[in-house]
């Protein structure tokens, strides 16, 4: 099978696209955004003042567990929003799904009432989350998602450790039966510690498209 293809476990074909310069700007900017923890401050040799962030061990009196508690809530906000978003990115502007039922959107019309989107993009996520994931089991949708989103970041030139980071965190954080948060959150976070590596993509992989999602 081509590198720039997927195909599913109920034989839908997906390609990948290479999207490094989106999802490069989608994580500085996701990464600006997340929360600093609290800090302490000692007094360290040659009475230098040494700040660090406050974890469970070093929060000793109420104000600071408070302090803690309030940014591991944010933190836990953010790593959420950053998935539900970083899904979207790759579901719309990451793959091309090779339709195998040309009358599934009349079909979803006339007979469920379902409205259709007409964007390009929206459509192809809606296609995506309704005809090729819709009705997986949790453990499948959460094998199928984190297949397709290591392969379009594999596309897009992204290094194999940070593949391997975030293969690991949608594998334990989407579907209903979510998996340890506190795992997936660490896992992003030691992301977020690195820089993102692209490297420059010398064959295959048509360029993720624009908002029409054609990836021309």
């Amino acid at each position: 099978m081509d590198d720039n293809k997927y195909i599913t476990k109920r034989g839908f074909e997906i390609e990948l696209l290479n999207c490094g310069e989106l999802i490069s700007a989608f994580f500085q900017s996701h990464n600006a955004a997340a929360p600093k923890p609290p800090t302490y401050t000692i007094q360290g040799m040659g009475g230098l003042i040494e700040e660090h962030p406050l974890d469970d061990k070093s929060a000793d009196t109420d104000q600071e567990k408070a302090a803690l508690a309030q940014y591991k809530e944010a933190a836990a906000a953010h790593d959420e929003k950053t998935t539900r978003d970083f899904i979207n990115l790759i579901f719309m502007r990451g793959i091309r799904v090779v339709e195998k039922n040309g009358d599934w959107a009349d079909e979803q019309e006339k007979l469920f009432g379902i409205q259709v989107p007409s964007d390009p993009a929206q459509r192809n996520k809606h296609y995506l989350t309704t005809e090729v994931l819709g009705g997986l089991s949790p453990d499948e949708l959460k094998e199928e998602t984190a297949h397709i989103v290591s392969g379009v970041m594999r596309m897009s030139g992204m290094d194999r450790e940070a593949v391997s980071h975030i293969e690991g965190i949608f594998l334990g954080t989407v579907g209903p039966d979510a998996g340890d948060s506190d795992t997936a959150g660490q896992a992003k976070r030691r992301l977020k510690k690195r820089s993102l590596v692209l490297q420059p993509k010398v064959r295959g992989g048509r360029r993720c498209g624009g908002k029409d999602g054609t990836g021309n």
